[in-house]
């Protein structure tokens, strides 16, 4: 089995560079039910939007051309933004219900820029501390009344990650993928996670089918010693990890006891980014 992760990578994504877009993004209240995250994506209606954007039916020409030209330098400029992380938040999108993560990025010469993220449910809460030098290349975009910058990659420490731009498909592309083992724990491995304090829990399950390598996270609630010779029902699905497949599992069942698996966003994506090569394998997981 392997022994270590591979670091892997990050989204993020761009918004305005003007000081009251970052102040509304992070100063809006709540909506009912949404945990403490804003509301992503509250629109007005085009011809509100048209008629801020333009000016009057008559038309402002010069208004229209300052508009191009900030539009242009957007563009230019979000090609790659370099700044620190200063503040992030979870905001909730109203067309898919889920959340994103916003972060706060300030440039050296102290524009603020508002980056998306992607999806929460990629990222640990310590993934972006306030303080740290980001690196990211994307496309500038608009949500709602809000400029947004979408980024394609992210490079933190010096390692460059692939954003990935449809986290919500992916998941339901999965979830489909997903099924049920269940065997006697001949063997477990604790595994570093490369550049974070933790470790997650591999074993190797015997069922009546074979053998399988499974991932089943971090030893949180539950330490490798307590594994060994146990009988294991796991739900998850087969990704390729090098030249293994491994079986990813979202949560298992020991002794009664039901335990979800967790694992870093670095590791997440790291999956996430080998999913593709598996397409087609049939071997489901076996050694």
């Amino acid at each position: 089995m392997p022994s270590t992760y591979q670091k892997t990578p990050l989204r993020l994504t761009k918004v305005s560079s003007l000081a009251l877009l970052s102040a509304a993004l992070f100063a809006t209240p709540a909506v009912a039910g949404d945990k403490g995250g804003d509301s992503y994506g509250k629109k007005k209606s085009g011809y509100e939007q048209g008629m801020k954007r333009h000016g009057s039916d008559k038309g402002d020409q010069k208004s229209q051309r300052s508009d191009m030209n900030r539009s242009q330098q957007q563009q230019q400029a979000g090609r790659t933004l370099t700044g620190t992380v200063v503040q992030t938040k979870e905001v909730r999108r109203r067309d898919t219900g889920k959340t994103n993560l916003v972060a706060q990025i300030e440039r050296q010469n102290g524009e603020r820029i508002i980056v998306d993220l992607g999806n929460t449910d990629q990222w640990y809460q310590d993934d972006f501390q306030n303080g740290d030098r980001v690196s990211i290349s994307g496309n500038p975009g608009r949500v709602g009344n809000r400029l947004v910058y979408f980024a394609k990659t992210a490079t933190i420490d010096n390692e460059q990650v692939k954003i990935e731009r449809d986290p919500g498909n992916r998941k339901s592309k999965t979830q489909n993928d997903s099924r049920q083992i269940e065997g006697q724990v001949s063997q477990t491995r604790q595994m570093n996670v490369r550049g974070q304090d933790t470790q997650t829990v591999w074993a190797l399950i015997t069922t009546d089918q074979g053998n399988y390598v499974v991932d089943l996270g971090e030893a949180r609630d539950f330490s490798a010693s307590d594994l060994n010779n146990q009988t294991v029902s796991a739900r998850g699905r087969d990704v390729r990890v090098r030249d293994r497949i491994v079986f990813l599992t979202d949560q298992f069942r020991m002794n009664g006891q039901t335990y979800t698996a967790l694992r870093p966003a670095r590791v997440i994506m790291g999956y996430a980014r080998n999913e593709s090569a598996q397409s087609g394998n049939q071997q489901s997981g076996r050694r």
